[in-house]
């Protein structure tokens, strides 16, 4: 069964799993122990996204009946704005985020899959860190600006904070762009992720549609 999480039009989120799907109706049993559980009415309108080992696919769905039991079972049409996405090919949504990194060498050494090292990184990075601000946003890296000059090649660690995640992540700087006006010069970067556990880039890709839908309302 693949997992399946359902966005409600106020941002708030709730996973299930994918028990049936018939024609364009699909079937989604969600565990009222779940501590991220949310009620579901019928003619609410979602954002659904169904992840998979090879691929990632977001659609928009309304409920169309609760089936009640120890483990409620949604029934939701799948209408429209369908994107498969290859994990290989995170789709990217314009944003505009303050953010904090840094070069520090003593903290880009550490291993970001241990958790304690983890932790000691973000005791630490404010003590050496700088400005930027996020451009663009995907599962696999983002697009910055920075009135620092820095090297291709660089790694960095950073501070992403999306609504109520805080993540701290390390990153490769790919590319280099450089803007210049008549009093200051700004370069745009672009990042790759790099040690980042599937569990945060999960997370990141459902606050991507999340921006994604909220400029849609907009």
């Amino acid at each position: 069964m693949s997992k399946v999480e359902l966005i409600t039009e106020n941002g708030e989120i709730t996973f299930g799993l994918i028990q049936d799907l018939v024609e364009n109706r699909l079937y989604v049993s969600i565990s009222p122990d779940d501590r991220e559980f949310k009620l579901l009415k019928q003619d609410d309108k979602i954002k659904c996204i169904v992840y998979d080992k090879a691929r990632i696919l977001g659609f928009d769905g309304v409920i169309l009946n609760r089936i009640a039991g120890d483990m409620p079972i949604y029934e939701i049409l799948s209408y429209e704005n369908f994107e498969i996405i290859q994990r290989r090919e995170y789709v990217r949504v314009k944003t505009s985020l303050p953010f904090i990194y840094t070069d520090n060498k003593q903290l880009t050494k550490l291993n970001f899959n241990d958790y304690s090292q983890v932790t000691k990184a973000f005791e630490k990075i404010k003590e050496f860190s700088k400005d930027g601000i996020i451009l663009d946003l995907s599962g696999g890296g983002l697009k910055f600006a920075s009135e620092e000059s820095i090297q291709v090649g660089m790694i960095l660690v950073f501070v992403l904070e999306l609504l109520d995640d805080i993540f701290m992540l390390k990153g490769e700087v790919v590319h280099k762009n450089i803007k210049t006006s008549s009093n200051k010069t700004v370069y745009n970067y672009g990042m790759k992720f790099i040690e980042i556990n599937e569990k945060n880039r999960e997370k990141i890709i459902r606050h991507v549609f999340k921006i994604m839908r909220k400029n849609k309302i907009k």
